[in-house]
């Protein structure tokens, strides 16, 4: 007779950790299962040491399996979850011009509750041209429910205005009637006259003796330029034949 021994052994305790979540655009990720040594499977890892790509799996639930084989030569494994979170899609905003004036422009972003950065703008949105050049603002939004951030941008223009010019203060005499003032750049769709009874085209009817100061407006927006002329209305000589 002869005898012979068997020994069963126990599959090892495998532990592929906690459920895991993570934004589109985290980059690759580490993930540790015990005991060390064993080898990951699922969609995203991209290397069987545990190396996870989030932007290669996509948005979705993935289950990643770590498999760990023992002294022995007994293995066993486990699983756990990981959850791959979309990016928010915040607009800044369609690109625009505006004029080299400290005029404040506020711009808005979707969804609310984002951060705005760049030379010149405050993180409420608030910009202040200072300077001719192409500015580039970001629009960054963090949604509140996954953590995950993303952001958007758009560029300024800012050029030079043109301005207005409402040309030489005039003297002229109470019986002169009706006379035409000229603002440069011509008036005309943006361009326009104002203040003590002038027409929006520059025709004023003398009346009385005075002083009047009127207004030559170009432009429109941040764009508005203005410039003021005198007209000075002289009375008649009192003239006596005798």
């Amino acid at each position: 007779t002869d005898d012979v021994q068997l020994t069963v052994n126990a599959l090892p305790t495998v532990d592929a950790g906690s459920d895991l979540s993570y934004c589109l655009d985290e980059g690759t990720q580490v993930i540790n299962g015990t005991p060390s040594g064993g080898s990951w499977s699922g969609t995203g890892i991209t290397n069987s040491s545990g190396v996870f790509d989030p932007l290669i799996a996509g948005v979705g639930f993935y289950g990643l399996v770590y498999h760990y084989i023992d002294g022995n030569s007994c293995g066993n494994r486990d699983t756990m979850v990981v959850e791959v979170k979309a990016l928010p899609t915040p607009y800044a905003g369609s690109d625009t011009s505006l004029c080299d004036q400290p005029v404040p422009v506020t711009f808005v972003g979707q969804p609310n509750g984002g951060v705005w950065s760049g030379v010149g703008i405050t993180a409420g949105g608030v910009f202040t041209p200072n300077g001719v050049s192409v500015y580039t603002l970001k629009y960054g939004y963090t949604e509140p429910t996954t953590g995950c951030y993303n952001e958007d941008s758009l560029e300024v223009d800012v050029v030079t205005p043109d301005t207005a010019n409402a040309g030489l203060d005039r003297s002229v005499c109470i019986d002169t009637g009706q006379i035409q003032f000229i603002g440069v750049p011509s008036s005309g769709t943006t361009g326009f006259w104002s203040s003590n009874g002038i027409g929006s085209l520059g025709a004023y009817d003398v009346v009385a003796a005075g002083n009047y100061n009127f207004t030559y407006s170009f432009g429109e927006g941040n764009c508005l330029t203005t410039d003021d002329v005198q007209l000075t209305v002289n009375a008649l000589p009192t003239v006596d034949a005798g």
